[in-house]
């Protein structure tokens, strides 16, 4: 890289405007809302793209770390999920958060019990629910419009061990007789890794690093812990 400023290869600079930042110094630069700064070779100045749209950069230094960086957030538009189960199997489905996050604000927040297709709960010792908790609470199959309504407007979704949710969703959909939806996941385990060095990225060693309240195992609360991660991460 040379030592002049270069347009990124993702596109020309764009206007300033209420997307775009103003540079900011590394020293005070927060890697999960922009890039990743390292020491990193001088052919990329140490600068990994997550997800950001990189107007230019400054030149790194000797050492190989980014000086300046010039880039435009994109705006977030995206639903944090949360289920908790009565049993081992995918479809039993007790209880869900959703956190509705537009432009970095939490904009809607939505918690339901819902009614497991089998009595037995195997997991009340984690999440506290018994059948006589959810036993008036709509199946899941009553409770997919009003789901499907918000899940639909969010560019995409995100949970905590995202392939644990997308797995129930899809499973209670099946067995309510729905066409499994195609909502694209991403995973905040992973989003927490990259932000931090923890040795575990388990949600409550997440959120107590990061400073984020959690009762966890409560729908709502994981569901909210989790958008706050990725808004972290994603700005």
């Amino acid at each position: 890289m040379t030592r002049e400023l270069r347009k990124s290869v993702h596109g020309p600079p764009l206007p300033k405007g209420r997307n775009q930042r103003e540079p900011r110094d590394v020293a005070n630069h927060d890697p999960s809302t922009c890039f990743q700064i390292s020491g990193g070779s001088r052919s990329n100045g140490g600068v990994q793209d997550l997800g950001h749209r990189a107007v230019r950069i400054a030149p790194p230094d000797g050492d190989g770390a980014l000086r300046r960086c010039y880039c435009s957030r994109r705006m977030t538009n995206f639903a944090a999920i949360d289920f908790e189960t009565a049993d081992r199997r995918s479809d039993s489905a007790c209880s869900i958060g959703v956190v509705h996050v537009k432009d970095n604000r939490i904009v809607e927040r939505f918690h339901r019990l819902i009614r497991p297709p089998r009595k037995k709960f195997a997991f009340t010792h984690i999440h506290g629910l018994t059948w006589n908790h959810v036993r008036d609470s709509p199946s899941f199959g009553e409770l997919w419009p009003e789901l499907r309504r918000l899940l639909d407007k969010a560019d995409f979704l995100v949970a905590h061990n995202a392939s644990f949710d997308s797995q129930v969703l899809h499973a209670c959909c099946r067995r309510a007789g729905i066409s499994p939806p195609r909502y694209r996941f991403r995973c905040t385990v992973s989003m927490a890794r990259k932000m931090s060095k923890l040795r575990s990225a388990r949600l409550p060693v997440v959120c107590q690093h990061l400073g984020i309240a959690l009762e966890h195992h409560d729908a709502l609360s994981d569901a909210e812990a989790c958008a706050k991660i990725a808004m972290r991460a994603l700005g």
